[in-house]
Order: structure tokens, then C-alpha cells, then sequence
């Protein structure tokens, strides 16, 4: 084969369901019921695009997030679009940011995840609340922004630990190594 490209596409979107469903089973099977239980659950997509999204090259990290954006729409029953816009504001946040700063390291790499993973979480309860009521007042918003805490900072813990590791899952190398001929 002469472009092993295409078969890391096919493991990115792999792995991206295997992941999504892992958080899935946690969040459904281990903690069935209330949302109360699971507000410290990270969001694994957010820690597997931000990790692949600073080393992939500047041109591919919209259709790296594009390929997880269409995974996580495959699962979820949030409007297409929605998902679709918190996907590409990932990959412009952290494309603009790769243009002026290195975004690689341990820090800039965990930050990027909070806020990444703060920004879905606030912007999915947003789309939530307009479906069903739509806000009241900017208390709403302050209140949606404090329960986005603390799964955005397990995503940057878990980003942090492990982001190396999301990076260099098995398959994932030809979207940021390039061939040696």
C-alpha cells in the first residue's frame, strides 16, 4: 500500500468510537440515573482531539476534528450542527493558537483541554436549554459555566497525564509523521 494514510484515518475514527463508547459505558452503566453523579466524568474526545490536534500539522487538525466531530455525532442525539460548530471551534482555537505559540508542551496542551472541554460542555447545555426554554437571565449562564468545572478539569488531568499517550495510540502516527523516501 502506498499511502498508509488512509488506514490512520480509519484508525482515528476507530479509536474515536472506542473511546466515546468507553465514556458511554461509564457514564450510563456505572452511574445509571441522575447527571449529579457523573459531573466529574471527562470528555474523552476532547482529551483524544486536543492531544491529536497539537502534533498533527496545521493543515489536518480540521479534518482530524472533523473526523471525531462525525463519530460523536454517530452516538449522541444532540443536533448535528451543534456538534459540528463545538468541533470546529476546537480546531480553530487550537490552529489560531498553533500559529503564534508552541502548543505541544504539558501546560499549554492541559489549558487548551479546560478550556476545549468547559467551552463543549457550556455550548451543549446552551443548544440543550434553547431546545427545551432557552435562558432567563445571565445567572443561567454563570450556573452552566460552574457545572462545566469539574469535568473540564478532569479532562486537563486526564490531557495532562496522558496526553502523550492519546497521541501515540496504535495507527495514529502516519497523521503526523511523515514517510521518509
Amino acid at each position: 500500500m502506498k499511502n498508509p494514510r488512509w488506514i490512520s484515518w480509519g484508525m482515528l475514527a476507530v479509536w474515536s468510537t472506542l473511546i466515546l463508547t468507553l465514556q458511554l459505558v461509564l457514564v450510563y452503566r456505572v452511574y445509571p440515573g441522575s447527571a449529579a453523579k457523573y459531573i466529574w466524568m471527562p470528555d474523552l474526545t476532547i482529551a483524544l482531539a486536543v492531544a491529536l490536534a497539537v502534533r498533527v500539522p496545521r493543515s489536518e487538525v480540521l479534518p482530524v476534528v472533523l473526523v471525531m466531530a462525525i463519530v460523536r455525532i454517530a452516538f449522541s442525539t444532540d443536533p448535528p450542527v451543534a456538534i459540528l460548530a463545538a468541533f470546529l471551534a476546537v480546531s480553530l482555537l487550537v490552529g489560531g493558537l498553533r500559529s503564534g505559540i508552541d502548543v505541544a508542551g504539558v501546560v499549554p496542551r492541559t489549558l487548551l483541554a479546560f478550556v476545549c472541554a468547559a467551552g463543549m460542555s457550556v455550548w451543549g447545555h446552551v443548544v440543550l436549554h434553547a431546545r427545551n426554554r432557552g435562558f432567563s437571565s445571565g445567572s443561567d449562564f454563570s450556573q452552566l459555566l460552574s457545572d462545566s468545572m469539574p469535568a473540564a478539569l478532569m479532562t486537563c488531568i486526564l490531557v495532562a497525564m496522558f496526553g502523550a499517550f492519546l497521541a501515540h495510540l496504535p495507527g495514529l502516527s502516519p497523521l503526523y509523521k511523515r514517510p521518509k523516501i
